[in-house]
């Protein structure tokens, strides 16, 4: 190449935009733009000028330029190719580097000219665009991996679900049936219990794993203890198959439907820490832990016996005192026990602990007894000569009522259905609908109506009973409590009192209540409802004026009766007080937001402003 040639291509590249060089072909730099030395971080041309890249980078970079230069030389063609640059102080930076030869007018190649673009940025747009892609995708996965988990929990649950009903109905009859020898009897109980541990171990182990659950200050809550304790003990069963640990459960009758209130999931995972202390203290052997409920005038107590080695004495002090301790474990860390105290101690617990080395240790937890929420069933209320429809689509549950009601079929009698809309048709179809009382299920598998809906559209709110597994679901209780329905734990119809009554009731003896609301506003007759208890006032809420109609009798002349003008389409208010007044009823009043005309309201009837809170108030 003419050196007039070369020295205006020196010129050329010292101020073309980008990092442009020339180099020969043993790799020294002959020439380089303002801008590379700007971007290589070099001050002058003569820190690049006459060195090769060996001078300026490290090795292994130096190695992949020549790579690169000497394909071009070799080769006699262009190269597009990726370099990577780690200045000291900087990160890593990637170029687009373009060679291609250059030739003297021989066509001899003598070097090549490069220029090196700048794709950090693209290059760095494209690695976030790929990771979010990646996250994309794993979040996608993720989120069908958890529909996949919420369907199998669902079927798990389910599983769990149908198991239960044939084994409340063994139970049952396992109880029932005094004709079968006791040890047979045993064996039935046997058998029944291991299939629920099964059952239980099935819903509790597939479910959600939140957080939240595991830490303090949870929403305190009523819980039926009894119940409690036999799903705790039912999961410890399975947990220690295979140990030679045996389980034993004892419950005072009166305390089946003993409640206490607490935070739900620290009360379990206090009792399984105080069961899993009692194995452990066996050391492998051969062991009995028992586990009792019992009642007294104000406490529930729950008592965890073993027959293991016993707490020595300074362990039992620290204990008390609440100090962290390990309580005689192996490798263990004391947190179980204090979790215990701090659950007791917010909770309104108390603990007490009877030991003795080589013979064991009893560990008593008393909690205030709370009074059995309105929703419980304590007994079933019946009267001679009352028909029970029975409403279960799972066939052994009818079979476990007849064992259960073998007693008093003198008494009784019994009718089996498995559709909703059958017991429906029969109950409303009744001429003594008065002598019916109905034991219904909830959950009505592939039905279009649910237990609770049977029961409003039959108007059997007083001489019925939801028996259900679904007792702990809040949503069950907030409809049951809603039109004022009973809830029996389908695991306690074993237990449940039945009491035979000569009448279903006396003459003259009406329900107390401050005040009677009729409105089809459901938010407003709760707002009132709630208005009132805060005044430690009763009151009765309904939504239809049907429903109430059904339920007349059972209040006084007396009482005093709140109503809506405007049912939609049934009848009206002024319509309803007619019929209530013509009927005896005295203190009528009319609830409603409309301007009525002077001849538009009977005498008997006063009208109060909707919200007039100063008028209804005065009403008790």
């Amino acid at each position: 190449m003419r050196k007039d040639i070369s020295d205006e291509l020196k010129k050329l590249i010292k101020v073309l935009p980008g990092a442009i060089y020339w180099k020969d072909t043993d790799g020294y730099y002959l020439a380089c733009s303002d801008y590379m030395l700007k971007e290589s971080g070099f001050k002058s041309e003569s820190e690049v000028v006459g060195k090769t890249d060996y001078d300026l980078f490290p090795k292994e970079l130096a190695d992949r330029l020549r790579d690169n230069d000497l394909q071009v030389i070799k080769t006699n063609t262009g190269l597009v190719a990726e370099e990577s640059i780690s200045l000291i102080g900087e990160e890593k930076r990637f170029f687009q580097a373009i060679k291609i030869p250059l030739k003297d007018e021989n066509g001899v190649v003598i070097g090549i000219l490069g220029n090196s673009i700048d794709v950090t940025d693209t290059k760095r747009a494209e690695k976030l665009h790929i990771e979010k892609c990646k996250l994309d995708i794993e979040n996608e996965l993720h989120k069908t991996l958890l529909k996949e988990q919420e369907k199998f929990r669902k079927n798990a649950n389910q599983v769990a679900h149908d198991i239960r009903s044939p084994l409340t109905s063994l139970a049952i009859i396992a109880e029932s049936c005094k004709h079968i020898p006791e040890a047979d009897r045993i064996t039935l109980r046997k058998i029944a219990a291991s299939i629920g541990d099964i059952a239980n171990n099935l819903s509790t182990r597939y479910k959600p794993d939140d957080p939240q659950t595991h830490t303090a200050g949870q929403i305190v809550q009523l819980i039926p203890v009894s119940l409690a304790l036999s799903e705790i003990l039912s999961e410890k069963k399975y947990q220690y198959k295979h140990s030679s640990v045996k389980f034993v459960y004892f419950c005072e009758k009166d305390a089946n439907f003993a409640f206490i209130k607490v935070e739900p999931i620290e009360f379990k995972r206090m009792i399984s820490n105080l069961v899993n202390n009692a194995v452990e203290a066996f050391e492998g052997k051969t062991c009995k832990v028992d586990l009792e409920l019992k009642l007294d005038d104000k406490f529930v107590e729950i008592i965890i016996k073993d027959n293991g080695k016993g707490i020595p004495k300074d362990i039992l002090d620290k204990i008390m005192c609440n100090i962290p301790v390990t309580s005689g474990k192996k490798d263990g860390s004391g947190i179980g026990l204090t979790q215990v105290c701090d659950t007791l101690q917010r909770n309104h617990g108390k603990l007490s602990i009877d030991s003795k080395i080589g013979k064991g240790a009893k560990i008593t937890l008393a909690f205030p007894k709370v009074e059995t929420p309105v929703w419980i069933a304590e007994k079933i209320k019946l009267n001679k000569g009352d028909t029970i429809v029975v409403l279960d689509d799972d066939e052994s549950i009818h079979h476990a009522w007849e064992a259960r009601l073998e007693p008093y079929k003198s008494d009784l009698k019994l009718k089996h259905f498995t559709s909703g809309k059958g017991t429906i048709d029969f109950i409303n179809a009744s001429v003594a609908k008065d002598k019916i009382f109905l034991l219904s299920d909830f959950e009505l598998i592939n039905q279009d109506l649910n237990g609770l809906q049977v029961i409003e559209q039959t108007s059997m709110y007083e001489s019925s009973i939801l028996v259900t597994s679904h007792y702990a679901d809040q949503s069950v209780h907030n409809l049951a409590i809603r039109v004022g329905i009973k809830i029996l734990p389908k695991q306690l119809a074993s237990e449940v009192p039945i009491e035979i009554e000569e009448n279903r009731s006396v003459s003259g003896d009406f329900k107390k209540v401050g005040l009677v609301i009729i409105d089809d506003n459901e938010l407003l007759v709760d707002s009132l409802v709630d208005f009132f208890q805060n005044k430690d006032v009763v009151v009765d809420a309904y939504y239809k004026p049907k429903n109430f109609l059904d339920r007349l009798s059972q209040y006084a002349k007396d009482t005093k009766i709140c109503m809506d003008n405007d049912f939609n389409d049934c009848m009206t208010g002024v319509e309803l007080a007619k019929q209530l007044y013509e009927s005896g009823y005295t203190q009528l009043y009319l609830f409603s937001g409309k301007d009525f005309g002077k001849d538009e309201i009977p005498d008997y009837l006063k009208v109060i402003t909707k919200g007039d809170l100063v008028g209804i108030s005065k009403l008790v």
